[in-house]
């Protein structure tokens, strides 16, 4: 992906803040508690979260009382995290992209992405997050995955997409979801940034009605893509689908993963 398309696609999310802050889910409760404790968050710690949505993760980490520093580059997400957070005085949520912050060296104790590091310029994301570490601070990752192969209504829809926007249709099996946390633990260390590398992961689910999932599928930057008419139509034949054939809901399985690295002393 060209950096030109990279930021631009990041930033069709604001296009359905109010569904992004509604129906974007969470992150599994063991790993954030992982995440809490490797880092050592306390109300004496500072972080810096990189594209925080509306809190997906924040929500979380407020209650560690560690001051966060949140980067948004959306105007519509970032003021409904501002919204979100205007009782917590330690969270400050800049409109800014991570590439053009201004980061004070060693200021912080942990640098956290999540679902968002993918879409950090490659050249400068490893090297800048160590810069803004302190010695033994902590980089975290987190990212869903939709685990393959797709089964159920998710392999049944893929007909829906071929007829209506084929560039959206998907293999229900394949892919490359299984080594993106190895190429990232590469990349991680090939940047001489970080030690201790550790990954972990979780499986679950979340069950949608049809009218969430559709919100949730309006927050996907490719379906932002689509024109609107074109989304209106697939969108109706999705949910005459999840009507027709599974009741009114799909439980919509994930894999999330969270990758771990120490700042090098």
């Amino acid at each position: 992906m060209h950096e030109r398309e990279r930021v631009a696609r990041r930033l069709k999310f604001g296009e359905a803040a109010d569904a992004y802050d509604a129906v974007r889910p969470g992150y599994p409760t063991r790993l954030v508690q992982i995440l809490v404790a490797r880092a050592g968050l306390c109300d004496a710690t500072k972080a810096l979260e990189i594209g925080c949505g509306t809190g997906q993760l924040t929500r979380d980490l407020v209650r560690t009382g560690s001051e966060i520093v949140c980067l948004e580059p959306s105007r519509e997400l970032a003021r409904l995290a501002v919204q979100n957070f205007s009782g917590f005085p330690k969270v400050r949520v800049r409109e800014e992209q991570f590439e053009q912050f201004e980061v004070l060296a060693g200021a912080m104790d942990l640098v956290v992405a999540a679902t968002s590091f993918h879409w950090i310029d490659p050249v400068v994301r490893c090297n800048k997050a160590a810069i803004a570490l302190r010695p033994g601070g902590m980089l975290a990752i987190l990212k869903h995955e939709h685990p393959r192969p797709w089964t159920g209504f998710f392999e049944r829809v893929q007909d829906v997409y071929r007829a209506l926007a084929p560039e959206l249709a998907r293999s229900s099996v394949g892919g490359d979801s299984e080594k993106r946390p190895h190429e990232l633990t590469r990349e991680i260390l090939s940047s001489g940034r970080f030690s201790d590398v550790e990954t972990l992961s979780e499986s679950w689910e979340q069950r949608f009605d049809r009218d969430d999932y559709l919100a949730l599928l309006s927050t996907y930057s490719l379906h932002r893509q689509v024109s609107e008419d074109r989304r209106a139509r697939l969108f109706a034949a999705i949910a005459e689908l999840i009507d027709r054939e599974y009741g009114g809901s799909i439980a919509r399985p994930y894999r999330t993963t969270l990758c771990l690295a120490r700042r090098a002393e």
